[in-house]
């Protein structure tokens, strides 16, 4: 999951994701 973190557009997906 951490991986995610590392691309600017997947944190967004990722923290869309979490809202």
């Amino acid at each position: 999951m951490f991986r995610v973190f590392s691309d600017p557009a997947s944190l967004n997906a990722a923290t869309s994701a979490h809202l």
